[in-house]
């Protein structure tokens, strides 16, 4: 046995000893030309464009960062895709382009062995952290909760300066943050501030653009860069504008609009059966305004008056909901949107900001799931 063949054996077997929540294997990366992938649109279905694709006459899927990162590889402006299917700007790029178009292509592999989403192209001479290299990396760092989702591998770690428990409005935290490390060639790691509240260790990320840090990875050794990035990473200052985001949440009332739009976000997301009871605890939290109103859905209500008007919940409350769901109660595939809406949540501005609730309601803990409906029951 060669070195290099030993050396990849040495790598699989490494990762299928790390426990990472994922679907997939490991991802492969394949120098080809733009034309060795064959990609034909069969129709839509439900809404979205359907295609087949091969790469030298094997299926594979397609991820939507293949189509983000063939842009940015071949500067092709977005603008070319609201007038041209994706796969009619692929076929330009090969024309034009030719056998000049030689790529790095990610592609993920089932634990079977086959072919599954194509990830993003790169240029073969980019530096990037590939998905075996990475994991014994964040694993070693102490890293939680490792999860890979289309093309990015994130996990929880705790900053240099320590987890720091304290108490924010009477619940207990302690200071986190999130790694998110793209493993195909698309896109900078980032470090994102993170509590985590001791009631049912439900997780707050604060996505936003305040709290999200880009690594700087240097041309040479990317590990090397993440590594010194998850070692010194501490934000001081970050994590107090996020402990005051989380302290005016807690005292300003959600609005009906604020409580409609948690509600059209989760109700799209994929549950597991734990998640039952979730819709009935949803309108005890915050009421049903409509019955007061006597109208349909709350999109039958003028949004200005929707911004005005106080549910029984506070936007810490709807933060709480959400973040039990994502930590407890929903499928994989949900947890990126719901980790978004939070990070959301807790960046912006809220439309009753500082109206306060009774001074003596305590924040609603929640428990989904040990009573009341199914989340699709009326």
């Amino acid at each position: 046995m060669d070195e290099n063949n030993k050396k990849s054996e040495d790598q699989a077997k490494l990762i299928e000893d790390i426990q990472i929540d994922s679907s997939i294997k490991d991802v492969e990366y394949l120098k080809v030309n733009i034309n060795d992938i064959t990609i034909k649109h069969i129709g839509r279905e439900k809404g979205k464009d359907q295609y087949n694709a091969t790469i030298n006459g094997k299926p594979v899927g397609i991820n939507s960062r293949f189509w983000s990162s063939l842009g940015s590889r071949f500067k092709i402006n977005q603008k070319m895709f609201a007038y041209f299917r994706p796969d009619e700007v692929f076929e330009r790029v090969g024309l034009k382009h030719g056998g000049d178009a030689n790529v790095r292509l990610a592609v993920e592999k089932n634990p079977s062995g086959t072919f599954g989403d194509m990830l993003a192209v790169s240029a073969l001479d980019k530096k990037i952290i590939q998905y075996h290299e990475i994991l014994p990396v964040l694993l070693g760092k102490g890293g939680k909760d490792l999860q890979y989702r289309d093309g990015v591998v994130t996990g929880t770690f705790k900053p240099s300066s320590g987890e720091q428990a304290f108490d924010v409005g009477g619940d207990d935290f302690q200071h986190l943050f999130m790694a998110g490390v793209p493993i195909d060639g698309y896109g900078d790691p980032d470090l994102t501030l993170a509590l985590e509240r001791f009631v049912c260790s439900n997780g707050m990320i604060g996505t936003g653009t305040g709290f999200t840090s880009k690594v700087n990875l240097g041309k040479d050794n990317p590990l090397h860069g993440m590594n010194r990035a998850l070692d010194s990473y501490a934000n001081e200052e970050g994590y107090e504008q996020l402990v005051n985001q989380i302290h005016l949440a807690q005292n300003t009332m959600a609005s009906v609009a604020e409580a409609n739009a948690v509600l059209k976000v989760v109700s799209k997301c994929g549950m597991k059966d734990s998640a039952r009871g979730m819709l009935h605890k949803y309108q005890a939290l915050t009421g049903n305004m409509l019955e007061v109103m006597g109208e349909p859905s709350y999109d039958a209500l003028p949004q200005k008056f929707q911004q005005s008007i106080a549910t029984k919940a506070t936007i810490y409350d709807l933060l709480n909901f959400v973040t039990e769901l994502m930590s407890h109660h929903a499928q994989p595939e949900a947890i990126r949107t719901l980790r978004g809406l939070t990070g959301t949540m807790l960046s912006g501005y809220y439309d009753l900001e500082g109206v306060k609730p009774e001074e003596d309601r305590e924040h609603t803990a929640l428990f989904i799931g040990d009573k009341g409906q199914g989340f699709d029951d009326k």
